[in-house]
């Protein structure tokens, strides 16, 4: 039977760092308040792990396959609103207390819900 090939010494040591970065990005929001560590969450991702891992790439790409007669700017913007939206969603993953304790009590109101009132 034909097995995988171990990993190379510097893709483990690649993933170890990566591994730390992000246990210690983790730890530092949740120093913060629970606002604060979504908003700071949705930039870090929007603003530097998108751009270095590509994703802001791909999302731009699929908007304008998707909108081909959307604007470049829209779709720029756009894009690191979707990378802004994935941070927040990801840092509320690993605040599950804070994140129902927010959610408990929900407010319901804007254009939509008068809609489905």
């Amino acid at each position: 039977m034909n097995w995988p090939a171990e990993p190379s010494s510097l893709r483990v040591f690649n993933h170890s760092v990566q591994i730390a970065l992000v246990h210690g990005l983790l730890w530092g929001l949740h120093r913060l308040s629970y606002g604060r560590r979504l908003k700071f969450g949705g930039r870090i991702f929007s603003r530097v792990i998108a751009l270095l891992t590509s994703h802001h790439k791909r999302i731009v790409e699929n908007l304008e396959l998707i909108f081909s007669d959307m604007p470049a700017g829209n779709a720029e913007r756009s894009s690191q609103d979707v990378s802004r939206n994935i941070g927040i969603t990801f840092t509320e993953s690993f605040s599950l207390d804070d994140f129902l304790n927010a959610t408990a009590h929900p407010s319901l109101h804007g254009a939509g819900f008068e809609v489905l009132k």
